[in-house]
């Protein structure tokens, strides 16, 4: 193992070495191994005054000025990106916009955290791997044990018993989108423990194992009586135990009603961390960075990891490991929103009347609370 090493630490002495030579001392200091200082650094210096924006033709063109600033800013602006980025930009503004941020009052308010940000051997940079949570009750609701989930899909009628799935208590087979579910004993339909089913918005319970029997149907850690019908709440722990003629046991924890849904989770691929969208009907809008669109969802994500990459690494990875988002969107109306947006969007390109059209965006909004209900 001690062999297998020598080589490695052999290269990082020479890395460190080498940024040791290359950042010197000074207003020297080049640091091209961390993008996240430079653009501190560039953030300051158009701050101060010595970088603008010229509105005045079409497109925008950045212009210096050095006359005011101090030799040692001069020095570090041809030695830093910030030189040939200004350059860059000026030679094509429309395919380089987005190396720098310019409101629409022609501010100047800083360089794109994300242009320089790309990972170096033996550097990582800081993702945030939580999780984005939305507001408001889905079209399902799930139970769910340490074997298996059970989801329940909320329907216009009631359903028949006739009609209603059912699974064995202790079993490991998922149970998706029934409107109702029957939780039997051993012995099959014959011995039933429990139905669950909706009432309205509401997911009931009711108790159908038979008075003296070995069997216990306990909601919350108290035992229910036989035939009674109890609502679920969110986070509500159900367990049913049958102690004859064979131990039969299983416990659930009820996730819905008023519980904040996973609208973006991160699953490990291939060994890589993998961001998905599981309800990609939130929305899709347009991505200025990209000139195209993006799921909204993506896009929170991606700003997230863009802000963490403009952080010293400490602070970023104590941010990124501490939180989820939650957000105060409502599904249906999202969904709702975001489809008729965007087929007003493709209407309006489609028909050209107006020429190109301007980027825009609605926002609906709860008056008395404030929350967020709708973006697109």
């Amino acid at each position: 193992m001690r062999r297998r090493l020598i080589p490695w630490l052999a290269i990082l002495a020479a890395l460190t070495a080498l940024l040791a030579w290359r950042g010197g001392s000074g207003s020297r200091q080049l640091r091209y191994y961390s993008p996240e200082d430079y653009v501190v650094r560039a953030n300051g210096f158009i701050r101060d005054g010595y970088l603008s924006a010229d509105c005045g033709s079409d497109p925008a063109q950045l212009v210096l000025h050095l006359a005011k600033a101090p030799d040692h800013e001069k020095q570090w602006l041809e030695d830093s990106y910030l030189a040939q980025d200004v350059k860059s930009y000026n030679s094509d503004p429309e395919g380089r916009g987005w190396y720098f941020l310019i409101d629409q009052d022609c501010n100047l308010r800083g360089v794109n955290p994300s242009l320089h940000a790309v990972p170096l051997p033996f550097r990582q940079r800081v993702r945030w791997l939580g999780r984005i949570l939305y507001s408001g009750t889905g079209s399902t609701a799930a139970l769910r044990s340490a074997q298996r989930t059970i989801t329940l899909q909320q329907g216009e009628a009631p359903v028949s018993a006739r009609l209603q799935g059912a699974t064995a208590v202790g079993s490991k087979r998922d149970v998706a989108q029934q409107s109702a579910v029957l939780l039997h004993w051993a012995g099959g339909r014959a011995q039933p423990a429990s139905r669950l089913h909706f009432v309205g918005k509401d997911v009931v319970l009711t108790n159908l194992s038979r008075q003296g029997r070995p069997e216990r149907v306990r909601l919350m850690g108290h035992r229910l009586p036989v035939g009674r019908v109890a609502r679920l709440d969110t986070g509500d722990w159900l367990n049913l135990e049958a102690t004859s003629p064979s131990v039969r046991e299983e416990t659930f924890v009820y996730v819905g009603g008023e519980a904040l849904e996973a609208a973006s989770v991160v699953r490990l691929q291939n060994d890589r961390y993998d961001r998905r969208t599981d309800d990609p009907g939130l929305g899709r809008v347009l991505d200025p960075s990209r000139g195209n669109t993006y799921p909204y969802l993506a896009q929170v994500a991606g700003t997230v990891d863009r802000s963490l990459a403009s952080l010293p690494t400490e602070e970023a990875e104590r941010l990124a490991a501490n939180f989820d988002l939650q957000l105060t969107l409502q599904r249906d109306d999202q969904l709702h929103f975001s489809r008729l947006f965007n087929e007003s969007c493709r209407a309006l390109e489609r028909s050209r009347r107006l020429g190109r059209p301007l980027a825009g965006g609605l926002t609906v909004m709860d008056g008395k609370s404030g929350d967020i209900l709708a973006l697109a």
